[in-house]
């Protein structure tokens, strides 16, 4: 697999279980990772 490949594959698989686990009705370029954003604990 190349490198390209490999990018396109990893996209569909993260973009799949985004909306599978918590992105309903949003895109996820779109959706704010508050999860991750500094000072949460």
């Amino acid at each position: 697999m190349t490198a390209p490949e490999h990018r396109t594959e990893m996209i569909i698989r993260f973009s799949i279980w985004d909306q599978v686990t918590d992105a309903t009705g949003l895109t996820t370029a779109t959706r704010p990772r508050t999860d991750s954003a500094p000072g949460k604990p």
